[in-house]
């Protein structure tokens, strides 16, 4: 699967960029659609696999794992437009796919050297259906804070380039280096929660919180809530901000599944670890469909500074939602049930293999 995913992606994304040969409309936007269904697909498996491979190879240090890859996340957030610029201005369209395609499956060789599996667990879960994930009221509250939270990475690309262009006359190159930023900050700061939510296990859902009061601040700075003077340097701290929230939010919500599925019934072993990573991804892709045209609607009618309200308000129906889920984990508590909040990340007895 890791190896399938891999090598899927980076053939769709070399067959994607042969699309310029084609003429004909229609054909081109089919072609296009299936082709990122395709990207899409390799994309998803990678990721499932890599995610639940992980958990059992580094039990210990999953968390600080996780902040890596959310690290990884951040940087293409940050550097992926810029790249696909410059290649696309230096050799052409063709050429720029290939090369990406190129170089996302260049570590399959080495994947396979190294022939990375992941080894059985010695315990059984019975099976499960997703449906019962899914009405188990914690996880669907923590899957909407983390699809709330990918919404906003989405939602700020689409609006600030042309802010940016029209308020403070940028060129482009220097709106990208400041739409940037966010990414950047999310790179950065995701390996910091991850450190942090491995070295203290039971506060996970506190990290969230901090997580949501960061965004808070970052979309007052950016938005009229504090009623500053527009700016390059505002904007810039802003995005900072939200993009350190919500890495705080992403790495502290996976594991905060992973807790709430074992609490549901679906145990430590690479079914549950599988289930939560694709849950995770989901978030994301769903983030994708929803925050740019939501954000676009609301440029349209609102402007730029009004349309950043809606950053505040939604992270402001996230901490109500964090808040409740507060309130059920000190339910539980009280009533002396299982709390996640007491137990360990991971508790896989079994031992890796390569």
């Amino acid at each position: 699967m890791l190896y399938g995913g891999v090598v899927l992606e980076g053939v769709a994304i070399c067959v994607f960029g042969t699309l310029s040969w084609i003429q004909d409309l229609n054909t081109f936007l089919l072609l296009s659609g299936i082709i990122r269904l395709i990207e899409g697909l390799g994309f998803s498996a990678y990721f499932i696999a890599a995610y639940t491979i992980s958990a059992f190879e580094f039990t210990e240090k999953f968390p600080i794992i996780i902040g890596g890859y959310e690290m990884c996340t951040g940087i293409g957030l940050a550097a992926g437009a810029v790249i696909g610029g410059l290649l696309y201005q230096v050799a052409g369209y063709l050429i720029c796919f290939l090369v990406i395609g190129a170089i996302v499956m260049m570590p399959v060789p080495i994947l396979y050297t190294l022939g990375i599996r992941c080894s059985k667990t010695e315990e059984s879960v019975e099976n499960k259906s997703l449906l019962t994930l899914f009405c188990h009221y914690p996880v669907v509250i923590n899957l909407f804070i983390l699809i709330l939270s990918y919404v906003f990475l989405k939602f700020l690309n689409p609006i600030l380039e042309p802010f940016l262009r029209h308020t403070f006359d940028l060129d482009s190159d220097i709106c990208g280096y400041v739409i940037a930023s966010v990414g950047i900050s999310y790179a950065l700061s995701s390996p910091f929660w991850g450190y942090v939510v491995s070295k203290y296990k039971t506060l996970k859902v506190y990290i969230v919180s901090v997580g949501l009061v960061i965004v808070l601040i970052g979309s007052a700075v950016i938005g009229p809530l504090m009623n500053l003077q527009p700016s390059v340097t505002f904007t810039c701290i802003g995005l900072v901000l939200i993009g350190a929230g919500d890495a705080a939010i992403a790495v502290a919500g996976f594991f905060i599944l992973i807790d709430e599925s074992n609490v549901a019934g679906f145990g430590n072993d690479e079914v549950a670890t599988a289930c939560m990573a694709g849950c995770f991804m989901g978030a994301d892709a769903i983030a994708g469909i929803i925050g740019p045209p939501v954000a676009g609607m609301l440029f349209d009618k609102f402007g730029y500074l009004d349309a950043t309200l809606y950053i505040f308000f939604s992270t402001s129906f996230m901490v109500l939602l964090n808040i409740s889920y507060i309130m059920v984990l000190a339910r539980r508590e009280k009533l002396g049930l299982v709390n996640m909040e007491t137990s360990p990340l991971l508790q896989s007895k079994s031992k890796p293999t390569l």
